[in-house]
């Protein structure tokens, strides 16, 4: 391809910044943009709308990856908190209920009543519960004899 001359002003920190690179090609790097710019402008309106439209899906296709890894961790933070939150009610749940051992699975016994309130349940629930995991008999109000 035959080269043409062709004079262009150009800005002054450019100039002083091309006199320290002397390995520069300056009319290359100018030839290379300059095809760049006419590619791109060559475009037609629709082209141009269409690149436009396309990357800002691209953006929001990104976007939304990248919520969806911060929805994943935050999933995964919750069920871990509340995995301990768990196991920690539940070490607390049995602690009580080996507290309980020695007292009858009875809904008004003092110690069954006073435990409730910490534990969120009502005496009728926790003397069951009491009966279930130390294998005794639970006491309804209208048993006549109740065992110590």
């Amino acid at each position: 391809m035959s080269k043409k001359s062709q004079s262009f002003s150009i800005d002054e920190d450019i100039k002083e910044e091309l006199k320290h690179r002397e390995e520069l090609n300056a009319s290359q790097v100018v030839n290379n943009y300059l095809r760049e710019f006419l590619d791109a402008t060559d475009a037609t309106e629709e082209e141009v709308i269409v690149r436009e439209i396309n990357n800002q899906i691209q953006d929001i296709d990104d976007d939304v990856e990248r919520l969806a890894r911060k929805r994943r961790r935050l999933v995964n933070r919750r069920e871990r908190v509340k995995g301990r939150t768990e196991r920690r009610e539940n070490e607390k749940f049995e602690e009580v209920l080996e507290r309980l051992s020695m007292i009858p699975a009875d809904p008004q016994h003092p110690q069954i009543v006073s435990e409730t309130d910490e534990l969120d349940m009502t005496p009728e629930e926790l003397a069951q519960e009491v009966a279930d995991y130390h294998g005794k008999e639970y006491q309804t109000q209208d048993d006549d004899f109740r065992s110590i």
